[in-house]
């Protein structure tokens, strides 16, 4: 397992530039999965580039596994659309964190720019999540007991 600053899809793949035909795919694949990215973000920041457009900066708590099996944990994630604009969209309407799991897809495509293209398919429903309410119903069990209500005093008269 390696920390690092920030998951990517090229990042964990150490792929710089985009991946490349006849390198990372063939043509006639169908499709290869490339990443599975989870985690519980709580924070989202728009990030404009010209030649990328609009994309998300997410903060919580992530990992990702490559097509290789290596796992990487970060605190900052960067997910492709659909992923990102879910993700964003869950935060944005004020869900405090946000938990989601999401594999990565390279879909080969000829008329594409880069000669593919990326989807997701998510593995788990993107929902809100709260890390106390999570520790509350593990700790539940073990909990000391709440303290009996002390009697009422008669009143004096």
């Amino acid at each position: 397992m390696k920390m690092t600053k920030k998951i990517t899809i090229g990042g964990i793949n150490n792929v710089r530039g985009g991946f490349k035909e006849g390198v990372h795919f063939k043509a006639d694949d169908s499709h290869i999965r490339i990443a599975t990215i989870f985690g519980s973000a709580h924070a989202a920041t728009a990030k404009n580039s010209e030649t990328m457009g609009t994309s998300f900066a997410f903060t919580g708590e992530f990992k990702g596994i490559n097509k290789e099996g290596e796992e990487f944990f970060a605190p900052v994630c960067y997910l492709p659309e659909p992923a990102q604009g879910m993700l964003a969209a869950a935060l944005q309407s004020g869900a405090g964190n946000v938990e989601f799991a999401f594999d990565v897809i390279l879909h080969p495509d000829a008329t594409a720019l880069l000669k593919y293209s990326l989807g997701v398919e998510s593995l788990l429903e993107v929902k809100q999540s709260s890390a106390l309410e999570k520790l509350s119903g593990l700790v539940a069990q073990r909990a000391l007991p709440s303290p009996e209500p002390a009697p009422e005093k008669p009143s004096k008269k």
